[in-house]
């Protein structure tokens, strides 16, 4: 019986997805295994495949999260100048189906084979055209390494072997790639790029080369693994790139990477915008931009 209600509950219209509804099917989800197809809160008519561990997913709006929303605002606001999307470390799509109305083709790019695969099962279900996938991990350097598959939660795999010590792993062999080689490799014109990669931060970036010259923005999440490695800093002094920490809807200007971490927040934008011109830039968005430090 409880089934065929949390089928209900998963393709309820994005407007019934309210706050209540969440606790309600959180509660009745609560122990219950398997998958369900929802909407994800976007559209009643897209079905698409969540575990039922995912009660945000499932029967919730995740694009509305406060922790995300800023980031695909960005996301949004920079689709005026450029061209494709790059999702590293796009797990079970979300952002990767956020975008793709608004890019030409958005690379969703996963190491997990699992999680792969469920993508582009659900892709095909969902006849998105414009989203392809790449099952590699992004990091400095092309060839095979070790990837941590997170046995507790298939989101949080990392190429670093000290990344959530107090989860269970699994280790599994993964293709490396770089961004400069995914973009010369798949085409890729001017790009924005979200990256996501559980503690390889630095990694990904440092694989950027000449593909920066393409990239218009770049929205990072950095966990304690990227700042102990000063990525921040790395891209404003070693790239030329302004930085904003992205609290919600608020863009936070970083003179040099520093910042004061405000939980639950970790999206970063580094783009070649200076506070000013990324105000014109987003202007409209919802977004603000404080005056810089």
């Amino acid at each position: 019986m409880i089934r065929p209600l949390l089928r209900i509950g998963a393709a309820a219209p994005p407007i019934a997805k309210s706050n209540l509804w969440l606790r309600v099917f959180r509660r009745l989800s609560r122990g219950v295994p398997g998958t369900v197809a929802s909407n994800l809160g976007i559209d009643r008519r897209l079905r698409w495949d969540v575990p039922l561990v995912a009660p945000v997913e499932a029967f919730g709006r995740p694009l509305e999260e406060p922790t995300e929303r800023g980031a695909l605002a960005v996301a949004a606001a920079f689709a005026s100048t450029a061209i494709d999307f790059l999702d590293i470390g796009a797990n079970r799509g979300i952002h990767a189906i956020a975008v793709a109305g608004s890019y030409r083709r958005v690379i969703a790019v996963e190491p997990d084979p699992d999680l792969a695969a469920a993508l582009r099962r659900n892709l095909a279900r969902n006849a998105i055209p414009n989203v392809d996938v790449v099952e590699a991990a992004i990091s400095d350097r092309l060839g095979k390494a070790s990837f941590q598959r997170n046995l507790d939660n298939p989101l949080m795999g990392s190429l670093e072997p000290d990344f959530a010590p107090e989860h269970r792993h699994a280790e599994i062999a993964v293709d490396l790639l770089t961004i400069a080689e995914l973009v010369e490799r798949e085409g890729v014109d001017r790009f924005v790029a979200k990256i996501d990669v559980e503690g390889h931060g630095m990694g990904a970036v440092r694989g950027l080369g000449s593909a920066l010259d393409q990239c218009e923005a770049l929205i990072v999440e950095i966990t304690a693994h990227e700042v102990r490695d000063g990525l921040a800093r790395h891209l404003v002094e070693g790239r030329g790139l302004h930085a904003y920490y992205i609290v919600d809807r608020v863009l936070k200007p970083s003179s040099r990477g520093e910042f004061h971490y405000e939980p639950p927040f970790l999206n970063w934008l580094f783009c070649r915008l200076d506070a000013e011109a990324l105000r014109a830039r987003v202007r409209g968005s919802g977004l603000t931009v404080e005056a810089a430090d």
